[in-house]
């Protein structure tokens, strides 16, 4: 239904043709201010150091793609790796504690006897990755998902699970809330 002007600039008789317009600017200012390409939260230096040291403590490693990378026994406490694509990666004994793996692909990857000790893996994909004797202590895991992930060991005392409840203590290979 079309509306009738009452001739003064945007002026609309029963109601605005306006109020229907905003959420269009909007998404065309949104669109129009972003940024073209895409744009890497990781430093490059940071994913070199990785690969020729495996040492990266506190590196900047967000939306890298580490998929299919063998990080055995990499020291990456405090790394922030959010949103990075570790899927296929392997990190056997690999320690990760207080790291931020937000939103990151774990997909298949192996963690077995790694140190995830309060690390952030809110939101991480998990599914088929081998947890395996690996230490979750105080982990965030809250909205992961963790379809045919193997937890067989893994220490999990204190972690925040991916329903929000707190394992208790002597959670080992499963969250006992």
């Amino acid at each position: 239904m079309y509306e009738k002007h009452t001739g003064r600039i945007g002026e609309a008789r029963k109601g605005t043709t306006m109020r229907s317009a905003i959420p269009l600017i909007m998404a065309v200012l949104l669109w129009w201010g972003a940024p073209s390409g895409t744009a890497s939260a990781f430093k490059e230096g940071d994913v070199h150091k990785l690969q020729t040291t495996r040492n990266c403590v506190r590196c900047d490693l967000g939306d890298a793609a580490l998929a299919g990378m063998d990080l055995s026994h990499a020291r990456l406490s405090g790394a922030s790796l959010r949103g990075a694509d570790l899927s296929g990666a392997r990190l056997p004994r690999a320690n990760l504690s207080d790291s931020d793996l937000t939103g990151a692909n774990l997909a298949g990857a192996d963690l077995s006897d790694a140190n995830l000790s309060r690390a952030n893996l809110s939101a991480a994909h998990l599914v088929g990755a081998r947890l395996s004797h690996a230490n979750l202590r105080g982990a965030s895991l809250v909205g992961s998902s963790m379809s045919h992930t193997n937890l067989a060991g893994a220490r999990l005392a204190g972690a925040i699970w991916k329903d929000g409840s707190r394992c208790r203590q002597r959670s080992v290979g499963a969250c006992r809330k």
